[in-house]
């Protein structure tokens, strides 16, 4: 009987904290000085914890979409605030699952995201602007905070484009959509991607800080004059018909 009373009013004040937690505002612990950290932007922050929102979420200048939060009371039991996510476009549509835990840590899961790239703004080095969509499937993904700074522990994913696709379009040559992977290298986000058809073979390298810096390390393969004409004109170097080009530049800023 004693251990029956116990038992009923530790869940009495779990879910007296749990359902006051719930209620505080999402503005307090999500503002926009942590969010700056992160290199984002946003125009409003509201709601709860339980059901919150974030209006105008920007990168730089590139609009993404709003973000709508809903809580899972049972992340309480993980030591943490977590529940779904979704994105409502601007540029951006998705949704996934995350926790925030002590340390502190963002872990996130099935997350699915597709962006348009034309809403970004965003333009290629001879000013073309950039088309189509990239699409991004992730199972799951941690981040650590250590010293004011996030830092990649694990990630699984898919990332695939047709941004090239529709580029080559404009020439009037068939260019591949490309697909590939993510996962974490020395606390950053690391992308291979690769596609090829019958004229060329490309192969992407690239590395995304938390900050959103970014190097990648882009190698073609193509016989094709034209495509030779191509890649020179966007900067390419040239050694037969092996061509390179290592980009590095901040997605908050721009392409380059």
């Amino acid at each position: 009987m004693l251990f029956k009373r116990w038992l009923a009013i530790t869940v009495f004040i779990l879910s007296f904290i749990g359902v006051s937690l719930a209620n505080l505002p999402l503005s307090l612990f999500l503002n926009e000085t942590r969010l700056s950290q992160a290199g984002l932007t946003t125009t409003a922050i509201f709601g709860t914890l339980w059901r919150g929102d974030i209006t105008g979420l920007s990168l730089g200048s590139h609009l993404l979409g709003d973000i709508h939060l809903k809580a899972n009371p049972l992340s309480l039991l993980r030591f943490g605030y977590g529940g779904s996510v979704q994105i409502v476009p601007g540029a951006a549509k998705g949704q996934g699952k995350f926790l925030l835990q002590s340390g502190p840590a963002l872990r996130a899961e099935d997350i699915t995201v597709i962006i348009d790239l034309a809403k970004l703004g965003y333009r290629d080095p001879n000013g073309r602007p950039l088309r189509g969509q990239l699409s991004l499937n992730i199972s799951k993904f941690h981040l650590q905070q250590r010293q004011d700074q996030f830092f990649c522990n694990s990630l699984e994913g898919d990332i695939a484009s047709d941004a090239l696709f529709v580029l080559g379009q404009y020439y009037k040559k068939e260019l591949p959509v490309l697909r590939g992977t993510l996962n974490c290298e020395q606390g950053q986000v690391a992308l291979a991607i690769a596609g090829q058809n019958q004229i060329v073979v490309i192969d992407i390298n690239a590395e995304i800080s938390a900050n959103f810096d970014y190097m990648a390390n882009i190698i073609v393969e193509t016989a094709d004059s034209e495509m030779q004409r191509l890649l020179a004109l966007y900067g390419f170097n040239s050694d037969g018909n092996r061509y390179t080009l290592l980009e590095r530049s901040n997605l908050a800023q721009g392409w380059r």
